[in-house]
């Protein structure tokens, strides 16, 4: 629907350290682990069991509430395949 030509060299690449990421995270605990998971990874892993639950700190449940309503909208625009 985007014009885009699937790929299969689209779902990995190579490890890759961004200097664009060298910048004062406004969490560091979390954005820290994200950027460095992020910027170890090299492609999609199937073998991520998804199931286990997480805590997270109290202020990403708040960003997650104060979001919902903007994300429910842009879902109601959703292109459907």
């Amino acid at each position: 629907m985007v014009n885009i030509e699937f790929k299969k060299e689209m779902l990995e690449w190579k490890e890759e350290r961004l200097k664009i990421w060298d910048i004062k995270l406004a969490d560091p605990d979390i954005d820290y682990l994200w950027h460095k998971n992020v910027m170890q990874s090299t492609g999609f892993d199937k073998s991520i069991n998804n199931d286990k639950e997480i805590e997270y700190p109290q202020h990403v449940y708040d960003l997650i509430a104060k979001s919902k309503p903007h994300y429910e909208y842009l879902f109601q625009h959703r292109i459907k395949i």
